[in-house]
């Protein structure tokens, strides 16, 4: 026993040979001078490379060319730069050179940079000017080293403004144009560079067009130069200001990784990096078991003017190559040689669910996750990579300054390489490190200190049901489990509770209106603007928007959040016998900061503040909680989310509860049939693209179901088919059913429907909504007939293909038709 405990750990500790570190799974080399990491799996022989540095390099520097002093003559002595339909960014759609295509001439005189650009865009449609999100609407925006402007696309003399909205004293000029819309502008080079010029000086500019033909925003964006990456000035196109004194001086190389060295255990590295204009950083690489961890910390001074590009992820030549995330969903997979790439940006403050992401060769099932373990200031990018006769895509990790500053703490993340686990493995993993940071606490552990949570267990999540009449009804029906929002008295929730229905209401402490008179604060009231996020600029932050704009509420600040509900809820409960609540918001929307003194708070302090209010309404309270989406840190309090279930991609105003008709109907502007409904199709509810990554995590800690903008029965007049896949998906994925119990949902439209749907999907609840999925598996290459395994013994299998498949089911034969 003792010799095979011995070669256990001889086999999984770290050998070090310069800049080779290697253990029993992964053997790791470092290449300083060109800031590049190789990594070989030792268990399949799979080799994984980052990108060459030039394949994510800025355009060659543009020398620019010199015009007149009022530029008019700038399209005849001007650079010229054609901007096309193949240049999208992050919205993608646009319909041809028509649609959105644009020609910018740029030129220099004196210390002026001049431009000139003539879009072409058949429907001009710039956002009203009291809107923040300037971008939802045609606009330029362009960046000057590391600073964003913009340009609403409003005919006259137009105010440049900066990214947040405030004005920068400089005007544009914009004309229309017979196809489309023209815009000149002079900027002086003191808004980025310091006077004089230098020799061989250059600026890092870029410039977008956004495009919106109509409601409710953007449709397609537009980028030069194609490596353009929000926020990273190394990405951008190098204006050369002034020609450096000797071209063909020669340059010395310098390595990337500076004062690079081996760690004093011999299981890795350190070395100094920073790009240019970039704060200095230390890094720390580890090589532990299948792990690559790493650490970066401020080198000095620590302000951040602008993010800050780090390290790039490791590429994947493959036809079956995939990013899997949970973006802002339970989870998708996404080809990564598509172009454009549905995903190219994730937050770890609001795209990503959960941390991390992987990239994965559904082929082989090898592949690595890249973890984000400070996930609050950052971002991935996905990065294309052209190749030989395609592309892929590469993430590569952006750090967001926190208040200003990279910030004392070291930042962290990791790569977890699985050799043929697939995406099970890479998902299980980060399970194990949720556990290890607490986040893991299982509905039988919830249970244990409130048992009604096994109420919750093949209940069906109503809303619209709040009269006696409903619940005795369903009662009749066998319908022993329910959770009912919003009983309409005392009385009536008090009864529903004897028939051992949960019941509770909606509660929102995120967005506010002002006081009214004989008011206190309360849920959605507060103090305008005392108690409102104060964003960067000293303005204050807005919130949700009314579908008719007539309406705007303040995002209450979260250091708020539990002083607010330690006022509305026990007040509440007194004359409420409520045993559930449902907190709107707080789990759905993204990090930010505040910046005013009497309440300050970074991402990380506002995440925090969300764990507090959720353990307040949870434990302290000891309520069955739900909340609206999801995130990672509400797992360990949180009983069950609203949206998890949902993929988004929505063609119609599902925040505003607002039923289309038909799939081509556009509810912001009816006259103009939408083609949307295709994405959700493809996305928001297509059993090819969507993986349960979040139950293979969560599913035994907290319970799911559809967006009640999405609910089950929502979209019974657009798309009726849609309600049994969702049921389906429910069966695959063990998780609630949502319905809407008024004259536009199943239970008074088709009460036969309503009655097979709930008991087909309660029931599998019940039995393993305490479980932990253990597998997932795509059992056709159309990825339609797919097999989900719990830990209590259960194997669910299910047929989204419209012809019969012939399964086999411990050693049984089952012929399922469409979602059977």
């Amino acid at each position: 026993m003792l010799k095979s405990c011995f070669l256990a750990a001889f086999l999984v500790a770290c050998v070090s040979y310069g800049d080779i570190i290697e253990n029993a799974f992964l053997r790791v080399t470092a290449d300083p001078l060109n800031g590049r990491i190789e990594v070989v799996d030792k268990r399949n022989g799979q080799r994984w490379q980052q990108p060459e540095s030039a394949a994510l390099r800025a355009s060659p520097p543009l020398e620019l060319k010199a015009v007149g002093d009022q530029g008019k003559d700038i399209a005849d002595r001007g650079n010229r730069i054609d901007i096309t339909p193949s240049m999208t960014a992050d919205a993608k759609k646009v319909d041809g050179p028509a649609d959105c295509s644009a020609t910018l001439y740029l030129g220099r005189a004196g210390d002026v940079l001049h431009f000139a650009l003539s879009v072409k865009d058949d429907v001009l449609m710039p956002a009203a000017a009291t809107r923040r999100e300037w971008w939802e609407g045609d606009s330029v925006e362009f960046w000057l080293g590391g600073n964003q402007y913009a340009i609403r696309a409003e005919l006259g003399q137009v105010e440049i403004i900066n990214a947040n909205g405030t004005g920068t004293g400089i005007f544009a000029k914009v004309e229309k144009l017979k196809d489309g819309y023209q815009v000149t502008a002079a900027l002086p080079l003191s808004l980025a560079v310091k006077l004089p010029v230098a020799a061989g000086q250059a600026l890092p500019f870029a410039l977008g067009i956004n495009d919106c033909d109509s409601e409710p925003g953007r449709e397609g964006q537009l980028y030069y130069p194609r490596t353009w990456v929000h926020s990273q000035p190394s990405t951008f196109l190098p204006l050369l200001l002034s020609p450096a004194p000797d071209k063909n001086k020669g340059i010395e190389a310098t390595p990337v990784f500076q004062d690079f060295t081996a760690l004093p255990e011999k299981d890795g590295w350190s070395w100094q990096t920073s790009a240019i204009g970039d704060l200095t950083r230390t890094v720390h690489c580890r090589l532990v078991g299948a792990e690559l961890r790493f650490t970066e910390s401020a080198v000095g001074e620590d302000a951040m003017k602008r993010s800050a590009p780090s390290i790039r992820g490791f590429l994947l030549d493959s036809p079956d190559g995939v990013l899997l995330v949970a973006d802002y969903s339970n989870g998708h997979l996404y080809p990564l040689n598509e172009t454009p790439f549905r995903r190219p940006h994730m937050n770890g403050g609001s795209t990503l669910d959960m941390p991390w992401i992987g990239i994965m060769d559904m082929g082989s099932n090898c592949g690595y996750s890249f973890i984000l373990d400070s996930p609050d200031d950052a971002q991935i990018n996905m990065i294309k990579i052209d190749l030989g006769d395609g592309c892929t895509h590469v993430p590569q990790l952006t750090w967001l300054s926190r208040k200003g500053h990279f910030g004392p703490d070291a930042r962290s993340y990791r790569f977890y390489f699985t050799d043929n686990g697939g995406y099970v493995n890479l998902a299980k993993h980060w399970r194990g490190i949720a556990k290890d940071m607490g986040y893991l606490v299982t509905l039988k552990e919830k249970a244990a200190r409130n048992p009604n949570v096994y109420k919750l267990m093949g209940a069906a999540d109503i809303w619209n049901g709040g009269s006696l009449a409903f619940a005795q009804e369903a009662k009749a029906h066998g319908i022993d489990k329910l959770l009912i929002n919003a009983p309409a008295s005392p009385e009536i929730a008090a009864a529903m509770n004897e028939l051992g229905y949960l019941t509770g209401r909606y509660d929102n402490y995120t967005d506010i209106l002002p006081i009214g008179e004989n008011e206190t604060v309360g849920s959605a009231r507060g103090r305008i603007t005392e108690d409102c996020v104060m964003e960067q600029d000293q303005s204050r932050k807005k919130a949700w928007l009314t579908f008719d704009k007539k309406t705007q509420f303040m995002k209450r600040c979260p250091a708020l959040w539990i002083p607010t509900a330690q006022i509305v809820i026990p007040k509440d409960l007194a004359r409420m016998p409520y045993n559930a609540r449902f907190i709107d918001v707080t789990t759905a929307e993204s990090l930010y900061e505040c910046y005013d003194p009497a309440h300050p708070l970074d991402r990380t302090a506002k995440r925090r503040c969300g764990e507090d209010l959720l353990a307040y309404v949870s434990e302290t309270l000891n309520l069955v909680s739900g909340g609206e989406h999801g995130r990672w840190w509400c797992v360990k309090s949180l009983h069950y989310l609203e949206g998890m279930m949902s993929g988004g991609s929505y063609s119609w105003p599902a925040g505003h509860l607002r039923r289309p008709k038909t799939k081509d109907h556009n509810l912001w502007d009816p006259e103009k049939p939408t083609d949307r409904f295709a994405l959700y199709e493809k996305y928001g509810i297509g059993h090819e693209t969507r993986l349960p990554l979040w139950e293979l995590v969560f599913h035994d800690c907290i319970s799911s179901t559809w967006y009640w903008g999405d609910a089950t029965d929502f979209l019974l007049d657009a798309a009726p088919e849609v309600t049994p896949k969702k049921d389906a998906f429910n069966i695959l994925y063990g998780s609630m059913p949502i319905y809407w119990a008024h004259a536009e949902g199943l239970w008074q439209r088709d009460r036969r429907a309503f009655l097979r749907s709930y008991f087909h999907i309660s029931k599998m609840h019940e039995s393993v909504g305490m479980a932990e999925m253990l597998s997932h598996e795509f059992l056709s290459p159309d990825r339609a007939l797919q097999r989900t395994t719990f830990s209590d013994g259960t194997v669910a299998v299910v047929n989204f293909a419209p012809d019969v498949r012939v399964v086999e089911v411990a050693g049984g034969s089952y012929a399922l038709p469409q979602n059977g």
